[in-house]
């Protein structure tokens, strides 16, 4: 060997290696800022007795809208009375000011003294700004309810008109508060699970969301006017401000009730849907506004972040303190003082992973002291356990499942069913929490550093494919996710950027589904049965028509599935297509005419789209079986509802509402950086002769499917803007998917070569490609690899493992049937097989390892390792198959193979980070 060469292993070899800031909206009640003086509050009353209308055409020096409070970092830099450009008259008033860019609200408001709702109550007010989104409000106050978490008188926001056209003038009303009333008293009831009495309601307050996305923003404001003002009764205590922290969160030194009810977890008697983040140092105010409703840490927070987290209103999952002895069963354990100090921000505890059998004793020597010394607290406990799921389920409220499959050898379709067969494992009923993988394996990225001369960027995981994770994870029933986060999300580099993004994007849609994924069971799954094959062409919308897919490489439907998932009042519906390589490089992934049959519906059901700005619905039929629902357009993934209940349809629209313009605008952003990602790297390849099929075609519709995002009429439909923004993906989808069928070629596999693994680094792939002939294989340097003799392999150090299971046996030796093409005498044979009759389930782990002895390697060589393998029959306990596992690429890169009748040889190209020894294993 020498620097830069090729190590060749032999010709019959398995290898393995050891499986290893903003403040939060304010109460202004009570703030002396947010009231006009005396007099003018005697002037809005006396108007109101009148029942004549309120008209203020903001002609005097005094600013009459003040700040209410923001969930993101709100500056406002100029306010004034001037006369720029006005509606009417000779002033209006104007804001400049700066948001943060990752939020709903940011409030400023106009009293109006107590003026009752009823169906003549008109609101409206002129605004101008260079950006859409401005949103009127008013906030109602229901005297005769009392707000559970305060006790004052209940207070709910109803929404009206939002501004649509940047720089020109347009009105903003309200009208039919009533209706918009009853509709929300629909949702209160649900969330306060109490009777609301509307008697006397009355609106005090007018509103206008500012918030428009990061950045600076100019708003004049004009010629207010509310007309059917009648006077209501005063309340008998200050309301609650808009923005009081949601019931979901904890607030300043609250102690909040943790209980679990069966598999569903409970805040205050809710059912809670945690999505929490791995922490890596950023502000708490930036994860709160990406949407996370909490942090996961690897040690017990220190003080100062436990009050951080009070302040912005996040949970906390943290290993508990540990008490001295807790290792020694023979000490006696004592309460540590952090117990106590911990109310209303620690949701759980979490005892750790992968947790094996080594660590079953102290486990429960832990779980037996919470339980004892934390029991008012009502925190679940959980763990990661990658063996012995059945033990650590006696000890634990729910078990973590975490498997990273994103660039690995691991299917979707396959990650899929281990969510829904893993469970099985553990006791009957176990709850389970999922971690949802966002970035790449470490492993990889060094590989692509070192194949590559740290020339090739950084690869990089989709919004697609952190959905579909996220979907998958819903779909098996998981109680909550803990989305993985290797590195911080605040950094400014565009990668971080676009991760940052899209995680905002995905708690928005993972909000909206909450009630689903906090207490909803799955109750079946269906399958696609009709799909309309798509005619080449543009995958732009045209007015009148439905809209055309792109025709290259549609992947073949069976590989979607349709969950199911059911509440008490509705069904969610979710679509999810996972075709092979899919954790590499997705395709289209999208089909038009889709149909599919789901059984027991009632017939009232009516069927949505879950989609921001509206509720589209969606075309369904009652047919033999059920309720065919069908698809103008599916996509990778979609949400449907299924409900004939008003209150339902109610909340979802109400979210859709409030946040549909910033989800547009993620979504557009996403699909902006999408193409100009693509667009480089097509460029590159195609510079060197590797050209993708209709690829200039496709990224001119790509262009002109993001330009009509922006067309004047969308600003007015953000469902059908939003779904544009997503359609302009695929024909970029469809160009990175070819490349990525063109790379995997030459090697055989993905794996085999780590650059191809990712579109981000197919150019240093193609590079690395061509300089492979220039090497030349050496002398094998494992010991024993030719299996020929076991006095050698013994001598050499081979090593055999096994993980016992109940009903499993393994067994491992030499064997003399040989391959006709290569005249070796022998080869290794392994064999697992089950004594008792186990149906489909699968099993933990491998029962069998073969671990080679290590092989010195240096720093900066290029290792090439190739064996021979054959599967005489078809491996039914393990998705994995057979893996050969390298200790530089670790499971993280290994090769699965699980299927092989014949003899097929197998080749890993590896870098050498850094001197040593390099072990391979056959599990």
């Amino acid at each position: 060997m020498w620097p830069g060469g090729i190590m060749n292993p032999g010709s019959r070899r398995f290898f393995a290696g050891r499986k290893d800031g903003s403040d939060p909206m304010q109460r202004v009640g009570q703030n002396l800022r947010c009231l006009l003086g005396l007099l003018g509050l005697l002037l809005v009353t006396e108007v109101a007795r009148a029942q004549g209308p309120l008209r203020d055409g903001f002609e005097t020096a005094e600013i009459a809208w003040r700040e209410l409070g923001s969930d993101v970092p709100l500056r406002i830099e100029i306010h004034e009375r001037a006369p720029r450009e006005p509606h009417s008259g000779a002033a209006c008033e104007f804001l400049q000011y700066s948001t943060g860019g990752n939020g709903q609200r940011s409030l400023i408001g106009y009293p109006l003294g107590r003026a009752s709702v009823i169906p003549e109550l008109t609101p409206s007010v002129w605004v101008r700004c260079d950006r859409p989104g401005v949103q009127l409000l008013v906030r109602v106050v229901l005297p005769r309810t009392r707000d559970p978490r305060t006790g004052e008188p209940l207070t709910t926001l109803l929404g009206g008109t939002s501004y649509s056209r940047s720089g020109v003038w347009e009105q903003l009303r309200i009208g039919d508060l009533p209706t918009l009333l009853a509709r929300e008293v629909r949702v209160l009831r649900l969330q306060n699970r109490t009777d609301i009495d509307t008697g006397e309601a009355f609106v005090d307050r007018l509103m206008l969301n500012i918030y428009t996305g990061g950045g600076r923003s100019q708003l004049s404001i004009d010629d207010l006017e509310v007309t059917g003002i009648v006077a209501g009764a005063a309340p008998a205590t200050t309301p609650p401000a808009p923005g009081a922290p949601s019931p979901s969160m904890p607030e300043p030194g609250a102690r909040r009730k943790i209980e679990t009810s069966g598999s569903v977890l409970l805040v205050d008697g809710r059912p809670y849907y945690p999505r929490i983040v791995e922490y890596r140092g950023e502000p708490l105010v930036f994860l709160r506004g990406l949407g996370f409703n909490g942090i996961v840490v690897d040690t017990f927070p220190a003080p100062e972040l436990l009050t951080e987290a009070i302040q912005q209103r996040l949970w906390i999952v943290s290993p508990p303190p540990r008490p001295p002895g807790l290792d020694d069963p023979q000490a006696v354990l004592a309460p540590v003082p952090e117990l106590a100090t911990t109310q209303g921000v620690i949701l759980a505890w979490h005892l750790g992973g992968p947790l094996t059998g080594r660590e079953v004793d102290t486990t429960k020597r832990w779980s037996d002291y919470l339980r004892r010394f934390d029991r008012e607290s009502g925190r679940p406990l959980i763990a990661e356990a990658e063996t012995d799921l059945r033990t650590y389920s006696r000890y634990v409220d729910a078990l973590v499942l975490k498997r990273l499959p994103l660039g690995t050898s691991f299917e979707l379709n396959d990650y899929a069913t281990w969510l829904r067969e893993r469970p099985k494992l553990a006791r009957p009923g176990t709850p389970t929490w999922s971690v949802v993988q966002t970035q790449l394996a470490p492993e990889l990225q060094m590989q692509v550093a070192g194949l590559s001369a740290g020339r090739a960027p950084s690869p990089t995981v989709s919004v697609e494919q952190v959905r579909l994770l996220a979907y998958h994870a819903l779909a098996s029933g998981a109680r909550g996710l803990l989305f993985q986060s290797p590195a911080r999300l605040d950094a400014q580099d565009p990668i971080t950027r676009t991760r940052a993004a899209g995680l905002e994007l995905l708690n928005y849609e993972l909000d909206a589904i909450e009630p689903w994924g906090a207490s909803g069971s799955l109750v079946a799954t269906a399958a696609v049965t009709t799909a309309e094959v798509p005619k080449p062409g543009t995958s732009a919308v045209i007015p009148g028509q439905p809209p055309k897919l792109l025709d290259y490489n549609l992947p073949p439907l069976p590989d979607v599935q349709v969950a199911l998932l059911q509440t008490e009042r509705a069904r969610l519906l979710m679509p999810l297509w996972t075709g092979a390589g899919a954790q590499y490089v997705s395709g289209q992934q999208a089909a038009s005419g889709a149909s599919f049959v789901i059984p027991g519906v009632p017939e009232a059901n009516d069927v949505y789209r879950i989609s921001p700005g509206g509720l589209p619905p969606a075309r369904h039929n009652r047919v033999t079986g059920g309720i065919r629902v069908s698809l103008d357009e599916m996509s990778l993934t979609s949400l449907l509802v299924m409900t004939q209940d008003p209150v339902v349809m109610s909340a979802l629209q109400r979210r859709s509402n409030e946040r549909g313009s910033r989800i547009l605008q993620l979504q557009r952003e996403l699909s902006a950086a999408e193409l100009q990602r693509t667009v480089e790297i097509d460029a590159q390849l195609a510079a060197t002769g590797r050209v993708a099929p209709q690829a200039r075609q496709l990224i001119a519709t790509a262009q002109r499917d993001l330009q009509l995002v922006d067309a004047p009429g969308m600003a007015r439909e953000p469902a059908a803007a939003y779904e544009q923004a997503r359609r302009a993906l695929r024909p970029l989808q469809l160009i990175q998917r070819a490349h990525w069928e063109q790379a995997v070629k030459p090697l055989g596999s993905a794996i085999a070569g780590p650059l191809s693994v990712n579109y981000n680094t197919l150019p240093a792939h193609w590079n690395f490609v061509n300089q492979l002939p220039a090497y030349r294989p050496i002398a094998n340097l494992l010991p024993g690899g030719d299996f020929e003799q076991i006095d050698q392999m013994l001598r050499s150090g081979w090593q055999h493992f096994e993980h016992p299971q109940e009903g499993i046996q393994s067994n491992a030796e030499l064997s003399s049937q040989t391959r006709a093409e290569r005249q070796n005498r022998g080869c290794l044979r392994l064999a697992a097989w089950s004594t008792v009759e186990r149906g489909t389930g699968l099993i933990e782990s491998p029962p069998l390892w073969i671990t080679s002895p290590g092989v010195p390697v240096e720093s900066g060589t290029w290792l090439r390792i190739s064996g021979w393998l054959r599967i005489a029959k078809a491996i039914t306990g393990s998705l994995d198959g057979v893996m050969i596992i390298d200790s530089i690429g670790g499971e993280p890169l290994a090769e699965r193979i699980g299927d092989a009748p014949g003899w097929r040889q197998f080749v890993l190209y590896r870098y050498v980070p850094r001197t040593g020894s390099l072990s391979l294993t056959v599990a």
